[in-house]
């Protein structure tokens, strides 16, 4: 019988998609490997049936002839096994000819012995070759055995990885190189395909012996079975090993907060997920990204000094996050004062509305430069708009000493209330009391001062100032956190407070995107966002109103904008500032909506590569219309989203036609539209089209079977929908064939994934690239 003393992995590969691993089964009775179907379709949902080297694989019987269930088929370490769904064609290929030769010594003559010893060899493949490099075997003389059958085998490693940060298309040419392992294998090095999904606390086992020595930087893991306290503390004890080289990592527990079975886990204290705390004090760690963790407060408890010094530069938490859980990540951000890059939350569930606590401790991070929320509402959410309330604190704020002399301009009042948002302490790394007069993520300290009897009103907000006084009492410091990049992706978004933020950052920012995703919030509300990082206005008293807006601008303002994604309103100095500096600015991806349509008029949409429109109608649209379809101009957009389109479509269909996309996002248009567009669309790049609509049936389909012809190999319609419970049958894949019929396109040339899912990849493929 043979010995396994590492765990095995099985590479498969669905049509010209990325390479993925899942981890095999034993069969400790009769001592093989072997992949199960149920595990491969947790990775590939629609798979059927396989091939590997030009063969079709059979699913495995035992001794009766009598299938396996659940079902199985062989493990073959040193292939790729293709996966197809059932009915669908594998491309042609070539018989191998040069198959490589491993050494078997059988102590029977007899060849059914042989033949079994050959259908349960495990070999170990590498994590992904990408047809750049080859395992190299070195074979080892037979070694005796008393075993009828046996075999001596070198175990290749099962990881292949690289640097992160060479970006999707990879390493350069000199950066790629072959990393020597022990009993001369050779490991691939360059391919940043490592994710890998864990059934079992024996697999999770077999995979940490491995990990010392090893060259892994980049280490991503999913656990999919009903892991325990232990698995973790084995899991982190692991990374903090000497030998061990992890610095990137990644770790997604497949929760779902309902999740009935996980629940019962859940307890006080010294909870489940206790021993994660300890990567933050892990020395080698500059990156943690965690998902889908549900009630990490009930299930840890409070972070000590003891953790040391962490050099955590990037700290990714995507979930849900209650009210408690905000507690558990500002205690862990105030252990992190290194942090660059944050992102918190997550679209498939809103969280609770950020507390003062979670906004002090962002904002205790000076470092700061990647900030992204996800579906989570900014604390301070809404502005006080009457002079009525100007003196009421906001919900659920920190309540900063305001004075009671504050000049009753509205908008100034607006910004006095808001600014209450945040304090930047840059000389500290740890959370302000909760009695001291600092706030959070969005503001500075506050400074009250009374200058009510003078004539004129000069409010000044100036970044390039070291400190600048107003009438309403605001003491700004220039040392503030300065961001790169801002995403926001929440329908209640203090307006005063982000603008002030984003004045901060007006020299720096590449990044800025606060799409809504709420319908119902995106033009609610009176406030309005204020980008200039400079107003002056002046007030008579005889006249009793402002004469007139002066910007003076901080140059380069904003010249290093690349991504603008605006959802919110803006003020009438906001668009001056984006009218005079957006003609000169080369914009990669654009986003507007009924609020920020006035954009359109000003941006040099022939550059855009990505443009986003929502909840806008036609007639916004004609200065995009005449940018792209007169005569003469050359448009460079290769993704657009169209979402809520309203009014009556005459102009849309001609800009899909008109435009190569390779992109395209159709997001609740109505059937009427969504047919046009489908009849119109250029299919000669398009590599995605997406459908997220309920009026999408059979009927609508019926436009796209007309032309599956003009479909690229590849390529793959994807339908979305907005909760299990409104899944219809054209979303159900088992009510299509292996051929289309005249109803419906083939099962393999479509998916169906959540809006969620749906909405965080087509984010994901706009945001540039980490260098």
């Amino acid at each position: 019988m043979s010995t396994f003393t590492k765990q095995q992995f099985q590479a498969f590969r669905h049509g010209k998609g990325e390479i993925l691993h899942v981890a095999v089964q034993e069969d400790k009775a009769l001592g093989y490997f072997y992949n199960q179907l149920t595990a491969i379709r947790n990775v590939f949902p629609t798979a059927r049936c396989f091939r590997a080297d030009g063969i079709i694989l059979l699913f495995m019987e035992d001794d009766n002839e009598n299938g396996f269930d659940p079902k199985r088929i062989p493990f073959r370490p040193k292939s790729i096994i293709e996966v197809a769904a059932l009915g669908e064609e594998f491309p042609l290929i070539n018989p191998p000819h040069n198959m490589v030769e491993f050494p078997m010594a059988v102590d029977s003559p007899d060849s059914n012995d042989a033949d079994l010893a050959k259908s349960i060899l495990i070999y170990r493949g590498p994590h992904s070759l990408h047809n750049k490099a080859k395992p190299k075997v070195t074979p080892k003389p037979p070694v005796a055995s008393s075993s009828p059958v046996f075999t001596s085998l070198p175990i290749l490693h099962n990881f292949n990885t690289g640097d992160d940060y060479f970006g999707p298309s990879g390493p350069p040419p000199q950066a790629a190189q072959l990393a020597p392992l022990p009993n001369d294998i050779i490991l691939d090095v360059t391919s940043n395909n490592d994710k890998m999904v864990l059934t079992s606390s024996t697999h999770l086992r077999s995979l940490l012996r491995m990990l010392p020595g090893s060259p892994i930087r980049r280490l991503d893991l999913t656990f999919d079975w009903e892991f325990g306290r232990g698995d973790l503390k084995d899991l982190v004890h692991q990374l903090a090993s000497a030998n061990v080289n992890v610095s990137e990592f990644k770790l997604d527990l497949k929760e779902h907060f309902e999740d009935k079975e996980r629940s019962r886990t859940i307890r006080s204290g010294q909870g489940i997920y206790n021993p994660l705390l300890e990567l933050f004090s892990n020395t080698r760690l500059h990156s943690i990204v965690l998902s889908n963790v549900f009630n990490l407060s009930e299930r840890t408890s409070d972070l000590t000094a003891a953790i040391g010094s962490s050099v955590l530069s990037a700290f990714h938490f995507l979930g849900y996050i209650s009210k408690n859980d905000q507690h558990r990540l500002a205690n862990i951000l105030s252990a992190c004062p290194n942090i660059i890059d944050l992102a918190l939350g997550t679209h498939a569930k809103k969280s609770d509305e950020m507390q003062s606590e979670l906004s002090r401790a962002i904002g205790s991070l000076t470092r700061l430069e990647y900030l992204h929320l996800y579906s989570m509402d900014s604390a301070f959410a809404g502005s006080v708009n009457d002079d009525s309330n100007s003196k009421i604190a906001t919900k659920n704020a920190f309540k900063g000493d305001i004075s009671d002399n504050i000049n009753n301009d509205s908008e100034n009042t607006n910004k006095a209330n808001s600014s209450s948002f945040s304090k930047l302490n840059n000389s500290s790394s740890k959370l302000w009391s909760r009695n001291s007069n600092t706030n959070g993520v969005f503001g500075n300290k506050l400074k009250t001062t009374a200058t009510t009897t003078t004539t004129t009103t000069t409010t000044t907000i100036a970044a390039s100032n070291h400190t600048t006084t107003s009438n309403y009492g605001l003491n700004k410091s220039l040392d503030a956190m300065k961001l790169a990049e801002l995403v926001h992706t929440s329908g209640d978004i203090d307006q005063t407070a982000t603008g002030d933020m984003i004045r901060r950052s007006a020299n720096k920012i590449k990044v800025l995107m606060l799409p809504c995703l709420s319908k119902s919030s995106s033009s609610n509300g009176t406030s309005s966002l204020e980008l200039t990082t400079a107003v002056s206005q002046s007030r008579s008293r005889d006249e009793g109103r402002p004469n007139h807006s002066v910007l003076q601008l901080n140059n380069p303002a904003f010249s290093k904008l690349t991504h603008l994604d605006l959802s919110v309103k803006l003020t009438e100095s906001s668009h001056e500032l984006l009218a005079t500096f957006l003609p000169k600015q080369d914009l990669v991806h654009l986003g507007i909506n009924c609020n920020s349509v006035g954009l359109l008029n000003t941006a040099r949409l022939a550059e855009l590569k990505s443009l986003s429109l929502r909840a806008v109608s036609e007639k916004d649209l004609k200065p995009l219309f005449g940018a792209v379809l007169g005569r003469g101009r050359q448009c460079k957009i290769e993704s657009m989203r169209l979402d809520s389109i309203c009014g009556t479509i005459k102009w849309l269909p001609d800009l899909v036609t008109a435009v190569a996309l390779t992109r395209l996002y159709l997001v609740d248009l109505g059937a009427t539209v969504l047919t046009k567009m489908l009849k119109a669309v250029d299919l000669a790049k398009l590599e995605v089209l997406v459908i997220d609509d309920e009026e999408y049936d059979w009927t609508t389909e019926r436009v796209l079977i007309g032309r599956l012809g003009q479909f690229r190999p590849n390529f793959v319609v994807q339908l979305g929908y907005k909760t299990s419970m409104s899944k219809r049958d054209v979303l159900n894949l088992g009510c299509r064939g292996v051929t289309k019929t005249w109803t419906a396109l083939p099962r393999h040339r479509v998916k169906v994934d959540s809006s969620v899912q749906l909405y965080d990849e087509y984010l994901r493929s706009v945001l540039p690239a980490r260098a």
